[in-house]
């Protein structure tokens, strides 16, 4: 005949092995320092800032700003009226 298994212990084991696996998954996600986290922000911020110089259509929108004719300003409002 088969070993007696005792299912609950299976049960208790196959629990503790997904909170090993759930706990090593949130080290990785959280477990880092300062430093680590500042460096990524950084970097992330840096990549950000090169991505946006590499855009076509931002200096276009400047330039296309820039040059907008000046017209007549219209009048500012008075205090007086409410």
């Amino acid at each position: 005949m088969g070993d007696v298994v005792s299912l609950r212990d299976f049960r208790k084991k196959k629990a503790q092995k997904e909170r090993d696996l759930k706990a090593a998954e949130n080290r990785a996600r959280f477990g880092r320092t300062r430093d680590q986290k500042e460096h990524e922000r950084r970097e992330s911020d840096r990549v950000a800032e090169q991505l946006e110089g590499k855009k076509l259509g931002g200096a276009l929108t400047q330039v296309a700003e820039d040059s907008q004719p000046e017209g007549p300003k219209p009048p500012a409002p008075k205090a007086d009226d409410a």
